[in-house]
């Protein structure tokens, strides 16, 4: 995939995928909540940060308890803009957040309703992010609590 960095609003892409998973959030009963300003600009490939940006929601509806909120969270940090998608579903430990990125030690995982996981979204997205100059940052609080995913863009990747 050719790297074409362009300024963009978040905002965009946000909107666009949260439109695409109406259906399945729905099917679920999940509550999606975003929190993006809408001046929140960032310099990347907005089709692999689109990638990113669906792989992680895709994620998260998988593993969702149903009757439960996903937050997509966009912000302003010092050092650039964080993006971060929030489920409370199942969770992770920190041996299965230890393998993220390993292809060899990838996980194979099943959703809340039977789907399947195979652990390449996120290895794809790492890959992606890296290309971005960005950063991912998993965090769960351990079985069953939920995850929280982050992708770190940096401000002084500029034209």
């Amino acid at each position: 995939i050719p790297y074409q960095p362009v300024q963009f609003h978040l905002i965009e892409l946000v909107r666009k995928n949260a439109s695409f998973f109406t259906l399945s959030l729905s099917n679920k009963s999940l509550q999606l909540v975003v929190d993006c300003p809408e001046e929140i600009e960032i310099y990347a490939d907005r089709d692999m940060v689109d990638v990113i940006l669906r792989n992680l929601l895709s994620n998260a509806i998988k593993f969702s308890h149903p009757n439960t909120m996903i937050d997509i969270t966009v912000s302003q940090q010092q050092y650039g803009v964080s993006l971060q998608v929030r489920d409370r579903g199942l969770g992770m430990t920190s041996e299965q957040i230890a393998k993220i990125g390993r292809i060899e030690q990838r996980m194979l995982n099943t959703g809340t309703r039977g789907e399947k996981g195979s652990g390449l979204g996120l290895i794809l997205c790492m890959s992606l992010a890296r290309t971005n100059g960005a950063r991912i940052e998993v965090e769960s609080e351990g079985q069953g609590k939920g995850t929280s995913i982050t992708v770190l863009f940096e401000t002084s990747r500029r034209k």
